[in-house]
């Protein structure tokens, strides 16, 4: 038994994954499905977790930013307060090497929260060997429209590879 928990907690917390998972397929929650959730989730909304943490993130986002309190997004080319940009690998981290990981000016960029570091991610935004900003061709009109405004863009200098911009390109939708 796990100290500090009772019996009913790791019940109710069990319950709670369960409740959460219902609507993996897509389906829709039914009124049912909101009143077993309540009941199951009332005493257990904010459940312990064990996670794995990306020590370098907090210090590469400072080596980016070299002490100024804003900094300018790669992408948009807009200048934000530091506490909207995060430092954006410029190659997938999972794909580097301890090495490269350790290098940290040459693979990461700033990349605002507002947007353009979640599109990055996601394949949506890319740069291409001119470095400019590429975009991945969508059907969400919305979607379509937002990314319009960031292609071809000039990205600001950076001392990232071009090899490494190369690498992640090839996974833009």
């Amino acid at each position: 038994m796990c100290l500090g928990c009772s019996s009913n907690a790791r019940t109710t917390s069990a319950r709670t994954v369960e409740l959460l998972e219902i609507d993996a397929d897509g389906a829709p929650a039914t009124p049912a499905d909101y009143d077993d959730y309540a009941a199951a989730a009332a005493d257990d909304l904010d459940p312990g977790v064990t996670a794995t943490r990306r020590v370098e993130q907090a210090f590469l986002r400072r080596v980016l930013l070299n002490g100024r309190g804003a900094g300018t997004c790669v992408f948009c080319g807009r200048a934000l307060p530091a506490d909207l940009l995060v430092a954006a690998h410029v190659k997938r981290r999972a794909d580097l090497s301890r090495e490269e990981r350790l290098d940290f000016r040459a693979v990461a960029v700033l990349a605002c929260r507002l947007g353009c570091d979640a599109l990055y991610e996601a394949g949506y935004l890319a740069v291409d060997a001119d470095g400019r900003v590429a975009t991945a061709a969508v059907e969400n009109a919305a979607l379509a429209e937002h990314l319009a405004g960031l292609a071809g863009l000039a990205c600001p200098a950076t001392t990232a590879p071009a090899q490494c911009f190369d690498e992640h390109s090839a996974t833009c939708r």
